[in-house]
Parts: structure tokens; C-alpha cells; sequence
């Protein structure tokens, strides 16, 4: 019985989280909510930190197969230059906490 009390609040917010977006719609206007989302991603990007750090960081705190895909939307001279050539010395003290 126990668990079974558990299990029915953990439904019951994933079902919560499903409504979430038509929730929003209730709360906000779709104009509203973009901006919102606009204004979110450059403070993102403004605070996010040095980008030899960040986008090291992202890849090799991945999987291979995750890492792969992400690396595969990006442009072919962070991958293939910036990362493992021009940056390596700046990002390289980090490199023991990040996966192989």
C-alpha cells in the first residue's frame, strides 16, 4: 500500500506537467510568453560565461552518443578546430571532471 502511495502523487504531476503548456496559455499571452522566452536566452547567453569554457563543458559532460548529436549541429571549426586546437589550453584544466 505504501508504494502504491507514492506512485499516484508521481502521476499526478506528470499529468500536471503535460497541461503545463495549456496551463500558460491561460495565464499569459503567446506574444507574452515569447518575449519572455527571448528575454530568457539572452540572459542566458550574457551570463552563461567565456564560450572556450561553456561549449567544452556541454559536449564533454555528455555521452558519446548525446555528445555526437549535439556536436553534429555545431559548425565544423568549433568541433574540428577551436575546441581540440585554439581553446584546448584555456579549457584543459577542467578536463578531469569531464567524461572521456
Amino acid at each position: 500500500m505504501g508504494r502504491k502511495r507514492r506512485v499516484v502523487p508521481a502521476a499526478a504531476a506528470a499529468a500536471e506537467n503535460r497541461r503545463l503548456p495549456e496551463k500558460l496559455e491561460e495565464l499569459i499571452e503567446p506574444q507574452e510568453h515569447i518575449r519572455l522566452i527571448q528575454q530568457t536566452a539572452e540572459l542566458s547567453m550574457k551570463n552563461m560565461g567565456p564560450l572556450y569554457l561553456v561549449i567544452p563543458f556541454m559536449l564533454y559532460n555528455l555521452e558519446p552518443g548525446p555528445r555526437s548529436m549535439l556536436a553534429s549541429g555545431m559548425p565544423p571549426d568549433i568541433t574540428e578546430n577551436l575546441i581540440p586546437v585554439v581553446w584546448k589550453d584555456q579549457w584543459a584544466p577542467m578536463k578531469p571532471f569531464l567524461l572521456e
